[in-house]
């Protein structure tokens, strides 16, 4: 069987005959190659789309509303967080304010 042949016999849109004595379908070689082209597409998408599924994100976000006053400008929070299998070096807390001004480091002021 030639390549072509055997490329023919993955056709998924076969044309009707115009005399149906034997078979009811042909195959055509660009019905083939457009079959085994949809076939990857679909192969890759199912494959990105399956990864992205196994791969975890944690995003973690907390927005606070305008202060009323300005003597009022600082906020207090308390947290107890517990991570058991990260070591204290690589821990640190990090704070945005509506302005866009970014405190890193924050930990030194962590009790």
């Amino acid at each position: 069987m030639s390549v072509l042949q055997s490329l023919k016999s993955v056709d998924f849109y076969r044309k009707l005959k115009k005399d149906l004595q034997q078979e009811l379908t042909e195959a055509s070689l660009p019905g083939a190659t457009l079959s085994v082209v949809a076939t990857v597409v679909m192969l890759g998408l199912f494959i990105a789309e399956f990864n992205s599924y196994m791969t975890v994100t944690s995003e973690s976000k907390v927005v606070l509303d305008h202060f009323e006053s300005l003597s009022d400008d600082t906020l207090q929070v308390n947290f107890n967080v517990t991570f058991p299998h990260l070591k204290c070096d690589f821990a640190s807390v990090d704070a945005t304010n509506f302005m866009g001004t970014h405190d890193a480091g924050l930990s030194a002021r962590v009790s």
